[in-house]
């Protein structure tokens, strides 16, 4: 755990200058410093991660791909294994390549996107979305993807979307279930909408058997049943997701809001509708990879709406219960908790 440990110090510290940076090219280069903190950290591990090894088993079919082989579903992390099958033929290359283009569009994102980043590198922490890319490599991919071109669904540009989509699936077919968010995360956070998604999470909840074919369908294989497709999701993952929440009772500001603080908001929303509709299936609840990094700029958009003080207040009492969960959920995961160098293999 040592590791993490210094990882989260030196980058709090490289993410904290980077905000007060008021020269363009310094904080520039605070945000890439930050980025490659991190990608350093998870590319460079050596089976840490539940899927490690099973990627690295991979890698030498992954880069023998042929041309055929790499116009079909899925094909970014065979292009990846290529790339890296040129540069270093090691698996080892295909994850350092994997987390530079993971963690790199996930914080150049968050910089462009939020006010206080220090406050959103924290929780792309202690939320467990740098965690989770040493495990769901290529979801997380398509989660890094969708979230650099999430502006399109603000933007009102579907044709930019939809490319954007069609790229994270070339990395997790999965990934096409978020088509509709350019639908359903751009109207009027209201009761009707809240109404909505209530009965959505309440259809899907009943409707195991129709998802696990659908999963089927779209992985063109046929999903076989075990212990982890209904294995129940932990209760406090499942409250994390739903306690950010709290904060749309005590927001501030005109009720008319501007239309990204929406889309934010709606986002909030959705991720926990997620959790609470895929909360019985632990596969399910890997959708909840594409909803949940957006707490990292929603929560501060919303802190922004309250007197500095207060927000002072509120984001040490938040990062302080996620960085609770984050250990919590770290330590508890042999996968995770014992981390490991490439050089020490």
């Amino acid at each position: 755990m040592s590791v993490y440990y210094l990882t989260i110090l030196t980058t709090g510290i490289a993410a904290w200058i980077a905000q007060l940076s008021e020269q363009r090219m310094l904080k520039s280069f605070f945000v890439f410093f930050t980025a490659i903190i991190l990608a350093l950290v998870a590319g460079l591990r050596w089976g840490v991660g539940a899927d490690y090894f099973q990627y690295a088993l991979n890698y030498s079919g992954y880069s023998a791909s042929n041309l055929t082989e790499l116009v079909q579903f899925e094909i970014g992390i065979r292009v990846i294994s290529v790339v890296s099958q040129y540069l270093y033929d090691d698996y080892a290359t295909m994850f350092f390549i994997a987390s530079l283009l993971t963690i790199g569009l996930f914080v150049f994102t968050i910089a462009k996107n939020s006010n206080m980043f220090v406050f959103s590198i924290l929780l792309f922490i202690f939320i467990g979305s740098w965690n989770g890319t040493f495990n769901a490599v290529r979801q997380f991919l398509a989660c890094a993807v969708l979230f650099a071109g999430h502006r399109y669904i603000i933007e009102r540009n579907f044709l930019k979307y939809l490319l954007v989509v069609g790229i994270a699936t070339a990395f997790h077919v999965s990934a096409i279930i978020m088509l509709p968010l350019f639908f359903i995360a751009a109207r009027k956070v209201d009761f009707k909408q809240i109404l909505l998604l209530t009965f959505a999470v309440i259809i899907l909840i009943f409707s195991y058997d129709y998802l696990f074919t659908v999963a089927g369908i779209l992985k063109d294989s046929t999903i076989e049943m075990d212990s982890y497709m209904t294995t129940q999701v932990s209760i406090w993952r499942v409250a994390v997701n739903f306690a950010p929440l709290g904060l749309l009772l005590l927001r501030t500001g005109n009720d008319k809001m501007i239309t990204d603080f929406n889309f934010y908001l709606n986002m909030l929303i959705i991720n926990a509708a997620v959790m609470a509709a895929t909360m019985n299936s632990a596969y399910l609840a890997r959708v909840g990879i594409y909803t949940t990094i957006y707490t990292t700029i929603a929560l501060p958009k919303i802190l922004e709406r309250f007197d500095s003080k207060t927000a002072m207040i509120l984001k040490f009492i938040i990062v302080s219960c996620y960085a609770i969960y984050w250990y919590i959920e770290v330590s508890a995961n042999p996968s995770l908790n014992d981390f490991t160098w490439i050089f020490e293999r």
